[in-house]
């Protein structure tokens, strides 16, 4: 790449893509890699040529040992890292601390107790702040030679550093963390990287890669009007020109004259869409179900 870029490993938690996307919206491209679904070559390979790496909270507990291997890579290429919640805990135990059952679990908005201010991670950090927590476990002893960074009522070792590797218990990527922006902004620049790329910066590469996939055949396009799916076509009408077929389904359900409105707009960017009224069958699918999970499926 023409650019820095730091790897985000999910490991399953709610909020990974929020991780992501908040890095991109700080300059900083990021790349998203699901720990079940990348094989292990591709995460050392990916990680070799970060800046740095940030390990996402997750469902599992460390206890079941099945994400270890991925933590040991990371700190056997010596990245820089930050953990976060499931990934903080990860690191802890690989570093050789002691993870366990709070003895308050922490739920929600939860006051931590800053305690090494002078720490680049907490530069321009007040010492007391309000973070989101969401966890059963915690590190009850830090590594050898950690430092403890943050404490709170329920987590005794809410942060910690060893040499390039930090965690956190709580998710500064939600805006429910005050300051979490900021300490992840205070990452970027303590790993040194380069903020400077740009959305932009992806289309030449998602507009080749949709040719490739292509080839000489032809695509359809499942349009909606929303954002995703008008991004996504327009990509791809860039790359494929009349090779693409939008098409958009009239279920029936929408609000009244939205696909009417939505065709509109498509066509004013350059995007014919056909639209397939599918009202009557979904009518009929729908005929006498009243459960909700029934509706959607």
């Amino acid at each position: 790449m023409d650019y820095d870029y730091v790897i985000v490993i999910d490991f399953g938690g709610q909020y990974a893509h929020l991780i992501t996307r908040r890095i991109r919206e700080l300059g900083v491209y990021t790349e998203f890699l699901s720990a079940e679904n990348a094989s292990l070559e591709e995460l050392r390979e990916a990680i070799r040529g970060a800046k740095g790496v940030i390990l996402s909270g997750g469902p599992s507990s460390v206890w079941e040992g099945k994400h270890d291997h991925i933590a040991s890579i990371v700190v056997e290429e010596a990245k820089p890292t930050l953990g976060i919640c499931y990934g903080h805990q990860l690191l802890a135990k690989v570093l050789g601390g002691s993870v366990g059952r709070a003895y308050k679990p922490e739920f929600g908005p939860t006051i931590v107790s800053v305690k090494a201010r002078g720490d680049p991670l907490f530069d321009g950090i007040p010492e007391t702040i309000v973070a989101w927590m969401s966890h059963n476990d915690v590190v009850l002893q830090p590594p050898q030679g950690a430092v403890v960074l943050a404490t709170s009522q329920g987590s005794p070792v809410a942060a910690f550093r060893v040499g390039v590797v930090y965690g956190v218990q709580w998710h500064p990527e939600v805006v429910h963390t005050m300051f979490g922006l900021k300490l992840i902004r205070n990452w970027l620049k303590l790993i040194g990287v380069e903020r400077n790329w740009k959305p932009e910066h992806m289309v030449d590469k998602l507009i080749a890669s949709i040719r490739e996939a292509v080839g000489d055949g032809v695509a359809v396009a499942a349009v909606s009007g929303g954002v995703d799916s008008t991004t996504a076509s327009l990509l791809a009408e860039r790359a494929l020109g009349d090779r693409l077929i939008p098409v958009m389904i009239d279920h029936g359900l929408h609000p009244a004259g939205e696909p009417q409105r939505s065709v509109e707009l498509l066509r004013k960017i350059g995007l014919e869409v056909r639209v397939v009224d599918a009202s009557d069958r979904f009518f009929e699918a729908l005929k006498g179900l009243t459960d909700p999970e029934g509706k959607r499926r």
